[in-house]
């Protein structure tokens, strides 16, 4: 029988990587710091030449990666999300079991497609805002989700980095490449298999564990701010109505400041809202304010298709204070706030911070 032996560089590699490890297990550093630092170990260490070091960027994975990243990141900020968010909802209603197997279902088929990283990423703040919707715990989505998404990288080549990259392997040493759908036979009953024992056994594994207000703030939270009607904006001389910022953004316009006197800026107040709501017939004029309630996603939409611009200042005209003095922002009640059941008449806020 062979004996191995042990050298100094295995034994110097071996230290390296473990020190590595446990960086990345304790996050006392940054991944990205401790990926890097590694790779400049490596070659001062003489263990790797800055050739062999560096030739990872010039790689075909590494690429096809960062573009798959880029396109995620691109599906969330134009509101692709929480559109994709707002129509499973309509078709699975309130019923959180229809509501795991078409998001299983939906992330196994594009995880097969693109990458499964990627998918989760894409499927992880819908999920997390329906949860909090639904008034269920997170955990209880997430986990299938991501079993679906691992199990169904195994049915195309771009499904999971670890296909690229054995693929690859296979060329260097002079072997055909996979196919893009040679793991595809193997891989599809393996994802059926999987989505159908996490919706029938795996999900009554699950810790219910429910966090609603967590889990609406970490989803799709709806922000309250002011934007104004651009010269440019196609939302002028159309009324409300006729806009369609609910229908089209799911944009909830719940006040309006109108360029002309104050007498035509009339406001009724809903029973069942108790808001604000401006008179749906009025025309828009450049100039106008308009306060709103939407989703990041929404708002951010409306200034590229509405032509409408975000208002950062609130005025106000109050005779305590002057209207350039006052703005409008957002604040988070934290888990331990002493604000918790407490009315902010009986904490006296006003009176302690203005």
């Amino acid at each position: 029988m062979e004996t191995v032996t042990i050298t100094s560089e295995m034994m110097l590699l071996l230290g390296i990587i473990g020190v590595a490890l446990v960086l990345f297990a304790f996050e006392w550093v940054a991944a990205d710091v401790v990926a890097l630092a590694l790779m400049i170990t490596l070659i001062l260490t003489g263990l790797l030449s800055a050739e062999q070091a560096f030739a990872g960027f010039g790689s075909d994975t590494v690429f096809t990666l960062m573009g798959l990243f880029i396109l995620t990141a691109a599906l969330l900020r134009t509101g692709v999300v929480a559109r994709t968010g707002r129509t499973l909802l309509r078709y699975t209603g309130e019923s959180s079991q229809r509501l795991l197997i078409v998001v299983m279902v939906a992330v196994a088929i594009m995880s097969a497609l693109m990458s499964n990283t990627a998918s989760t990423a894409f499927f992880v703040p819908i999920v997390l805002g329906l949860a909090g919707r639904l008034r269920v715990g997170a955990g209880r989505l997430l986990m299938p989700l991501a079993f679906a998404s691992i199990l169904a990288s195994s049915i195309t080549l771009v499904s999971t980095s670890t296909n690229i990259v054995i693929s690859g392997l296979l060329v260097r040493n002079g072997m055909a490449p996979l196919g893009m759908f040679e793991l595809t036979p193997v891989g599809i009953p393996i994802a059926i298999a999987g989505v159908l024992y996490m919706f029938f056994v795996g999900q009554r594994l699950l810790p219910d564990r429910t966090a609603v207000d967590d889990l609406e703030e970490m989803g799709n939270r709806l922000y309250i701010t002011e934007v104004i009607v651009l010269p440019n904006s196609p939302l002028i001389g159309k009324t409300l109505t006729e806009a369609g910022l609910g229908h089209d953004l799911d944009i909830t316009v719940l006040r309006i400041i109108f360029r002309d006197p104050p007498s035509a800026d009339r406001y009724s107040v809903t029973p069942t809202a108790r808001r604000l709501t401006p008179r749906q017939g009025r025309h828009l004029r450049a100039g106008d304010i308009l306060q709103v309630e939407g989703e990041r996603e929404a708002l951010l939409n409306s200034k590229a298709t509405m032509g409408l611009e975000l208002r950062e200042d609130l005025q106000k005209n109050t005779p305590e204070v002057e209207p350039e003095s006052l703005q409008l922002v957002e604040v988070l009640i934290l888990p331990r706030s002493p604000l918790i059941g407490e009315t902010l008449t009986r904490h006296r806020f006003r009176e302690r911070y203005g």
